[in-house]
């Protein structure tokens, strides 16, 4: 079973506010403001910057109420366009009955508990310490389980790619030599700022490696830290030809086997740790990995089209 990436928590209050009569209900929306809404369901400014503030939870840690506010107010629109996708998604999971059972959500706990090496115990806590409860935790999990179940069904299970497509991605298709070796990079950017130190960078890209080696995915920690474009996508930057690769970037994976980090090196733009997550190094391998991104790009084309027939039958408006 695929276990997606836990998104952040999200505070639903509508049964609050109808719970609430007269001037209870007028207090509680000045206090709660509602930023969308969709269908019969509204999006709150509480349930938004929750997910937002367990999103970049370590970016935030240590800063200033007025930075913390910068950093959040970049991401509102983004994070307001994902809940409401996670909203008509699981709508549209229960229209087709899809579900997650008691079962399988104990076994994706255990497997995320396990994969930190934790005791439910020490798990429990440290969900505590990140404001969560356990049942929150499951009831986000669930969600992400019946969306993964969803989009398997709606579109992956509808992707065929055929040897055609990978040999036209190929060129020729016919070389058996071995092509350039190319290899999968995630990177965190720190860039340079007049208002902050050389050092201070430093201690950051210091801190940032540390996190890495106790644990925590890469992927994870380069939403959280990195100011790159391809942060949101977890710092990926996709396959890329060895040999046009920038000497620093081959002097910083030089000697890296898949799933090791490198050393943080400066460039002109500022601070990069990089993670090598694959190298290819045979033709076959290469038609695998082909083949694997052609579904990837079809996937994403199928569901940006998926997603807007469903925004289509759906009621929503953006209040941000």
């Amino acid at each position: 079973m695929r276990i997606p990436r836990l998104v952040p928590s999200i505070l639903t209050v509508l049964a609050f506010l109808l719970s609430m009569t007269g001037l209870l209900e007028a207090k509680a929306i000045l206090l709660d403001r509602v930023v969308a809404v969709v269908g019969k369901e509204v999006v709150t400014w509480s349930e938004l910057y929750k997910s937002m503030e367990f999103e970049f939870a370590g970016r935030l840690r240590g800063i200033s109420p007025e930075e913390r506010r910068k950093v959040l107010s970049r991401y509102e629109k983004d994070y307001l366009e994902k809940i409401i996708d996670t909203k008509l998604q699981l709508n549209e999971a229960k229209k087709k009955n899809i579900r997650v059972t008691r079962s399988e959500l104990d076994a994706a706990v255990d497997e995320i508990r396990k994969r930190f090496g934790m005791n439910m115990d020490e798990f429990t806590e440290t969900l505590k310490r990140e404001g969560f409860t356990m049942r929150e935790y499951r009831k986000k999990l669930a969600e992400q389980i019946i969306i993964s179940k969803l989009l398997d069904r709606e579109i992956r299970s509808r992707i065929v790619v055929t040897e055609k497509e990978i040999e036209d991605e190929l060129g020729s298709g016919k070389n058996t030599d071995t092509p350039d070796e190319e290899l999968r990079i995630r990177q965190i950017l720190l860039l340079k700022s007049p208002g902050k130190s050389r050092e201070a960078v430093e201690k950051q890209a210091a801190e940032i490696i540390n996190e890495f080696k106790k644990g925590e995915l890469f992927e994870s920690l380069a939403i959280r830290y990195s100011e790159g474009p391809n942060a949101k996508q977890g710092g990926d930057l996709g396959y890329i030809k060895k040999s046009s690769l920038a000497e620093p970037f081959l002097e910083a994976l030089d000697g890296l086997e898949p799933g090791q980090i490198s050393r943080a090196f400066w460039t002109d733009r500022g601070l990069h740790i990089l993670y090598l997550e694959d190298r290819i190094k045979s033709f076959d391998t290469l038609k695998d990995k082909i083949r694997e991104r052609l579904t990837e790009r079809k996937f994403r084309q199928k569901f940006r089209q998926w997603m807007k027939a469903l925004r289509s039958r759906e009621f929503i408006e953006i209040k941000l």
